[in-house]
């Protein structure tokens, strides 16, 4: 008798340990569907974004609207297929779980927040339809877009924040040059003065696999800010070039440029007369260019 109630107890004990073994193999499998699908669907989203380099900039903020509506559609469906699965905020749960353990400092804790954020918050801007560049510019694969242009407060002094998606290139774009020149600067006598703003290297904010921090972002994409200085008090528009480097397999150096031409300076962007005054640098040709 106690030997049949053992085989009954040890076969209800394996019945229990194969449920449970049966339930975690499911959600394993399911995992690793899910991300396959994932990947497939980001990389024909890829594929179909590989002609938007070669639109004009009209045409171009009418097309970025439908991609990403296809692609998060189909993002949507992939949701309703594994169910659980789709979690934008999982690195926000990495994060305080770090936390918890002890794992992490408070100075890595908000350089992670910050990235995580703006990440969010552009794939928000994304998923709801609210994605639309001020201004864009391509140079054939890359386009680079500009979101906005405001007046912000970093690390303690005034400056123009100008956010920014780049497309293309992956992580073998770099950053080269920038140049500005202002239009419709007025020096003391009355003339007209050549003013140029140049700076080198990267922004100060860059996510070049913003997919790091929430899986489901679109591909081949990188995001972040430029920080630029105020501008001069009667400057009323300025002619921004950005230039960048795409390495190609063999190691071979591919200059790209897009240009910003005529952008008009708001009154949050200048520095006071008494500012300027301070601060003004006439540089010699040479320097300038």
């Amino acid at each position: 008798m106690k030997t049949f109630a053992a085989w009954i107890i040890g076969l209800a004990f394996l019945g229990g340990a194969g449920f449970w073994g049966l339930k975690e193999y499911r959600a394993v499998t399911g995992k690793q569907a899910y991300y396959l699908s994932l990947a497939e669907l980001r990389a024909e989203h890829e594929t179909a974004m590989q002609g938007m380099s070669l639109l004009s900039s009209d045409a171009y903020k009418q097309e970025i609207g439908i991609a990403l509506t296809r692609y998060f559609t189909k993002l949507a469906e992939l949701d309703q297929k594994y169910p659980g699965m789709q979690q934008f905020d999982r690195e926000v749960i990495a994060t305080n779980q770090l936390k918890a353990d002890g794992k992490i400092t408070e100075e890595q804790i908000a350089a992670r927040n910050e990235v995580i954020e703006l990440t969010q918050k552009i794939m928000k801007a994304m998923r709801e339809g609210a994605y639309r560049p001020i201004y864009t510019s391509a140079d054939h694969p890359f386009r680079l877009d500009i979101l906005a242009i405001e007046p912000a407060t970093i690390d303690g002094n005034q400056r123009i924040k100008v956010s920014f998606v780049q497309w293309g290139g992956g992580d073998k774009v770099q950053n080269r040059h920038i140049v500005g020149n202002f239009q419709g600067v007025i020096n003391a006598k009355g003339k007209k003065q050549g003013l140029q703003m140049t700076a080198d290297n990267q922004p100060p904010t860059v996510i070049v696999k913003p997919e790091r921090w929430v899986a489901e972002f679109p591909p081949n994409a990188r995001i972040g800010y430029y920080d630029l200085p105020l501008v001069p008090p009667n400057a009323n528009s300025l002619d921004l070039g950005l230039e960048f480097a795409l390495t190609t397999p063999g190691g071979t150096e591919l200059p790209i440029k897009v240009n910003f031409p005529s952008i008009p300076m708001e009154a949050g962007w200048k520095l006071t007369e008494g500012q300027w005054a301070q601060n003004q640098r006439i540089g010699t040709p040479e320097e300038i260019h």
